[in-house]
């Protein structure tokens, strides 16, 4: 794959004014409407050419207000499943809320947890392949799972595996078997949490076996044959750990080599060909499946990205196209697979007086419409993946 070529600069000498119109075009609904939105290219309805379409307009879904009666605050992390309904944990409203694709909001979980234990300060969500909705709650130290109809179960608490604790979880995954997977960031560990079965720690601050600690472990991802994979943000690397529990430092802070360094790494993502991107503190690293790690987007593709990245979180879409939240300008900067770059929202937000500050949460749904939440604005947008007449 060549490297990213920057196509929609967004930044002017003055700061940042509007988005492209190939980026970001505030167009009425009812157009969007005419020109077949929705996820669609295209039909015998449209108004226009293809090659004269433009980007939907950015909405904001959520905000401070949340559902009129629980607050929206610091959400962290968004989730969606298969009906294409949005889950968000706010941190500090101690919910996760239930956005709908009609906009109705509800909360799912707050911080009565299941009834008994308590969640407070949740920080990662993620949901499954049943729907099932899986929380962290970080400063709790424990994480629950809130099923379709609404029934909740704490899963695992500070007690970790019984014979180690887990201390300020900050990230969630599951995979295609039902396991749930948690990491302590100061408890420096990752454990497995099956479906049906006893909770196993998979791997703890010793890393691997060759002698590469792991420290405040965050992002997780699996891949398709079951691999987990952690970045250590304080031990500037990454593992995977294979379904028999061998586990392997992908990554460490030589990163791609002298000038290339990886550097406070805070999350990771997998494509469908298993390439592995990281995040580190001015840059994107790939791992391709069988090569050696790479420098693979920092400020050298130009346009906006001439400005140092900061990027935090990563997520991939169905058609492999990488979406990097740069919470040092404030702004959600995609990569497609044929390298091009482009910024698909910055801190203005939906440009109707609603901004972006400090994305954070991304996620898509089933027709690669992208939701972004805003951690500092104390908001969500939905960004369409929709072309539409101007």
């Amino acid at each position: 794959m060549r490297q990213p070529d920057f196509v929609s600069p967004l930044r002017a000498s003055n700061g940042w004014t509007s988005l492209l119109v190939r980026v970001l075009a505030i167009v009425p609904i009812a157009l969007a409407i005419a020109c077949g939105g929705g996820g669609s290219s295209g039909d015998d309805d449209d108004d226009c050419a293809d090659d004269e379409k433009v980007a939907a307009p950015v909405e904001e879904i959520a905000d401070t207000t949340g559902d009129g009666v629980v607050a929206l605050e610091q959400p962290t992390a968004v989730a969606v499943d298969s009906d294409g309904n949005a889950y968000v944990a706010a941190a500090t409203s101690d919910s996760v809320f239930k956005i709908e694709p009609d906009g109705t909001t509800s909360v799912i979980i707050d911080s009565t947890g299941d009834g008994v234990n308590a969640l407070t300060f949740p920080f990662d969500v993620a949901v499954d392949a049943d729907d099932n909705v899986f929380v962290a709650g970080s400063t709790s130290d424990n994480a629950f799972k809130i099923e379709p109809d609404g029934t909740i179960t704490e899963i695992i608490d500070a007690t970790g595996d019984g014979t180690n604790g887990l201390d300020r979880p900050r990230s969630i995954a599951t995979d295609a078997l039902g396991n749930v997977f948690v990491a302590g960031t100061f408890s420096n560990n990752v454990f497995r949490i099956p479906a049906a079965g006893s909770i196993t720690e998979i791997i703890d601050v010793t890393g691997e076996p060759g002698g590469n600690a792991l420290l405040a472990p965050r992002g997780l991802a699996v891949d398709a044959l079951l691999n987990v994979y952690v970045v250590g943000l304080d031990s500037n690397n990454a593992f995977r750990i294979d379904p028999g529990g061998g586990k392997t430092e992908i990554i460490d802070s030589d990163g791609a080599g002298p000038g290339f360094g990886l550097d406070v790494p805070s999350d990771l993502a997998i494509d469908s060909d298993r390439s592995i991107y990281i995040a580190s503190r001015d840059r994107i690293f790939r791992i391709p499946l069988g090569g050696a790690p790479e420098s693979y987007l920092d400020n050298t593709a130009g346009g906006a990205l001439a400005n140092p990245m900061g990027p935090s979180t990563l997520h991939i879409d169905g058609d492999d196209r990488l979406y990097v939240s740069d919470t040092a300008f404030q702004r959600v900067i995609r990569v497609t697979p044929d390298g091009d770059v482009s910024v698909v929202i910055d801190d203005a937000g939906d440009g109707e007086g609603n901004p972006l500050d400090g994305p954070n949460g991304l996620a898509t749904n089933e027709d690669d419409d992208l939701f972004v939440t805003g951690q500092n604005s104390d908001n969500v947008f939905r960004v369409p993946s929709a072309l539409v007449c101007p």
